[in-house]
């Protein structure tokens, strides 16, 4: 897997690629469909935290956004991994792991906005690495930031996201299920 341990262009493993090596190694490999699906599969399988998710079923999204959605949810893993904690709230942790793979404020763009508390009409444009605003259904209806891995249920709206516990706690991002039919928002990484 690509992992890029640079912090603000500093490769903290020399012998590991850099980014811009990695990531051109990454798009050498997207040539051939088939190995493209074949990586894709192989991301969500390497990491025991997403196993137990069957996030698979996303595949097909998740390659239509591979540049930019594969690079936040590797940053969004690495971070996982390396057990990264910050203070705040969930809108800066997905800040955070946004800004760190590359896409900052003016590399986003917003592909879905509504009134918070609005069902979302289609959410077959949610794709892997975008970042919800959703209500969260499971912690007294309030206001949530997320980054989407893969459809838990799609037909029922169970999403499997990475997002940050907020209320200014200093703790790590962390994985789990949400009900995700009022997303309010949707905004992605531009490729």
């Amino acid at each position: 897997m690509l992992f890029s341990h640079q912090v603000y262009g500093e490769n903290l493993f020399p012998s590991t690629p850099s980014i811009i090596h990695q990531e051109q190694v990454w798009l050498d490999t997207i040539t051939n469909d088939t190995s493209d699906l074949e990586s894709n599969q192989m991301y969500f399988e390497n990491y025991e935290v997403l196993s137990k998710y069957e996030c698979i079923g996303s595949l097909d999204n998740f390659s239509q956004n591979l540049n930019s959605g594969f690079l936040v949810l590797n940053k969004g893993l690495e971070l996982f991994q390396t057990n990264f904690k910050t203070s705040g709230s969930c809108w800066t942790y997905v800040n955070k792991v946004y800004d760190l793979a590359g896409f900052t404020s003016g590399k986003r763009d917003v592909i879905y906005a509504a009134k918070k508390g609005t069902l979302i009409k289609d959410p077959s444009i949610i794709m892997p690495g975008d970042w919800l605003y959703h209500v969260n259904y499971s912690f007294r209806n309030v206001e949530h930031s997320a980054i989407f891995v893969c459809w838990q249920d799609k037909e029922k709206l169970l999403g499997v996201t990475l997002s940050h516990v907020g209320q200014n706690k200093y703790a790590g991002g962390d994985f789990g299920v949400y009900d995700l039919k009022g997303v309010y928002r949707v905004t992605r990484a531009k490729n």
